[in-house]
């Protein structure tokens, strides 16, 4: 039951403040103000444009050092006139690593002597080609010790409007090709997010004063242009009429100029207003009304504060915060709700987290127990024996071989070393070879410091199966390689064979990480690559997975991958 309504507490404290006059002032008061505020807008405006106007030298100074050191790298060079995927790879790794310091402001992409876009940072595709014979590439080509800056052609793929280039050249002073710096729009706006705090919006014109980049409330407005009309006709740059202030500086060491625009808040019609209102009030009820006023609010917004300070922490997963209102007015039933609600929420996380956990353990270990009769290891035990009796060595490898294998299976661990697995897919293997009469070669490379890493159990021997029985089906004499190496802490195991590839179709269907259709009735189901992928995500989330390509040679690379540095 409410005792106290918080609705007759606002009705109340309207009232006083509808009764009590709220503002008073003259027109003297009036003018100091808008002095005030003039003189601030001015200081304001005229620091914010130096603010900009060192950032983009800054940072065109900083992009100049980087081009140059880049233009002197060998990988980029190198990576320009070879054909080689090994060193286009190193070029690109370059020239990314390169460039992390500026990608947040600029695309930086590398063009060959006949201006065709080899490699980009650009994560929507190269810029397609662009002219040698004109324009940007051009200049660059003349000045190559020089970094040229200009702005953006409108043939220009996108929506770049500010370019920076400079030549590449070889050991003999021969241009190989160009660097090119594109900045949009958007770029700009991030680089000068920090410096833009005026009301109005600034923009970058060249040295022809046509606009390179406007922000929003100046691309709105003519200033661009009536800038340029007043500075070729001489007029000052701000007059009677205007509803901004305008400053303009040039950036040093570059063919540009930055104009802040200030908008005007004291326009005519505003100030008469104003000194009409400020005119029918006195300044005792601007006392009483403020002193009303501040204790009002501050009655009625504590409440609020201390259930907002509350929501804030339980959105940050701390559930067990709690409001413990003593108030008995809709704020005490809205505190009393949020704490119940929040204890709910609390159990049902608790429950849902738990049920996750518990299917995730089901879901993993029915996935990786495959064979688990023990009467089978020691029957096989038994038959290794009695073939090392008879004199039947193949027998007695096999059933050793396939001992280790069962061996693996039915133990009880998730996770085994690298080493463990690749000992059962080469028991495996020498099994497949009797089988098959040695009619396939298999191959592992693995740094020796990554043996000792632990994977989940079974990930790579249905790869290799499926690249023996699928892959290698009809060829006299296949090969199978497993190469293992890890990458920006992440682990990746590729297996490829040399026999008749997969369907496009399944190899585009695995990559999209859709699951296959229920096989026929009567065929044999074996773990493969969707189980695999399935148990890869359980364990490491959506950064880890399975992919599929074809071979550089033929046949198929299957390539699974995930974090290095977890174990589940």
């Amino acid at each position: 039951m409410i005792t106290a309504s918080f609705r007759r507490e606002l009705l109340v404290c309207f009232v006083i403040a509808a009764l009590v006059p709220l503002m008073i002032s003259s027109i003297c008061l009036v003018s100091l103000f808008q002095n005030r505020v003039e003189r601030s807008m001015e200081e304001d405006a005229a620091n914010h444009l130096e603010s900009i106007s060192t950032t983009l030298e800054e940072t065109m100074t900083g992009m100049d050092t980087l081009l140059d050191t880049l233009s002197q790298k060998d990988a980029i060079r190198v990576g320009i006139t070879t054909d080689d995927s090994w060193e286009k790879n190193q070029a690109y790794t370059t020239l990314y690593g390169s460039t992390g310091n500026y990608r947040d402001y600029a695309t930086f992409e590398v063009y060959d002597v006949n201006g065709h876009c080899l490699y980009t940072t650009r994560t929507a595709g190269n810029s397609g080609d662009l002219p040698v014979y004109w324009g940007i590439l051009k200049e660059a080509g003349v000045h190559a010790d020089n970094m040229v800056v200009a702005r953006a052609s409108r043939y220009v793929h996108g929506d770049v409007c500010l370019q920076a280039a400079r030549g590449i050249v070889d050991e003999e002073d021969n241009l190989i090709g160009y660097l090119l710096v594109g900045m949009t729009g958007a770029n700009i706006e991030t680089l000068i997010a920090r410096e833009d705090q005026t009301a109005g919006g600034f923009a970058i014109m060249d040295e022809t004063w046509n606009k390179v980049y406007c922000s929003s409330y100046v691309g709105q407005t003519d200033m661009v242009e009536q800038l340029r009309s007043r500075v070729f006709s001489g007029s000052p740059l701000r007059q009677k009429g205007d509803t901004y202030f305008t400053y303009l500086q040039s950036v040093d060491g570059y063919p540009f100029y930055v104009a802040v625009g200030e908008r005007d808040i004291f326009t005519g019609e505003f100030s008469r207003i104003l000194i009409h209102v400020l005119g029918v009030l006195t300044l005792g009820a601007v006392l009483v009304c403020m002193a009303v006023s501040g204790v009002m609010s501050k009655y009625l917004a504590k409440p609020v504060y201390e259930l907002v300070s509350v929501m804030q922490k339980v959105r940050q997963g701390q559930l067990e915060e709690r409001v413990h209102s003593t108030r008995h007015d809709e704020f005490g039933m809205l505190s009393d709700t949020f704490d119940g609600m929040t204890e709910d929420l609390k159990e049902y996380m608790e429950i849902q987290v738990r049920q996750q956990k518990e299917i995730n353990d089901v879901t993993i270990a029915a996935m990786q127990a495959q064979l688990n009769p023990h009467f089978l290891y020691n029957t096989l035990d038994t038959m290794k024996w009695v073939a090392k009796a008879k004199s039947v060595p193949e027998l007695a490898n096999m059933a050793s071989d396939l001992a280790n294998i069962l061996r693996t299976s039915i133990s009880g661990d998730r996770f085994i070393r690298l080493a463990e697995e690749l000992q059962l897919v080469k028991s495996y293997m020498k099994i497949q070879q009797i089988r098959f009469e040695n009619s396939f070669s298999y191959d592992v490379e693995v740094p020796m410091e990554l043996e000792y890493f632990k994977i989940p159990k079974l990930i790579i021997q249905p790869v290799v199966e499926n690249a023996l029985i699928h892959g290698l089906k009809g060829r006299e004499h296949g090969h199978i390689f497993v190469n293992i190496y890890d990458e920006s802490e992440m682990l990746y195991i590729e297996v490829s064979d040399d026999g008749c590839g997969m369907p496009q179709e399944e190899m585009e269907r695995i990559n999209r990480g859709e699951v296959a259709k229920e096989r026929e009735v009567g065929r044999r189901r074996h773990i493969g690559l969707d189980s695999i992928a399935k148990i890869l995500k359980l364990y490491y989330g959506e950064t880890a997975g399975v992919s599929v390509r074809p071979g550089e040679e033929g046949g198929t690379l299957v390539t699974l991958f995930f974090p290095r540095n977890k174990e589940g």
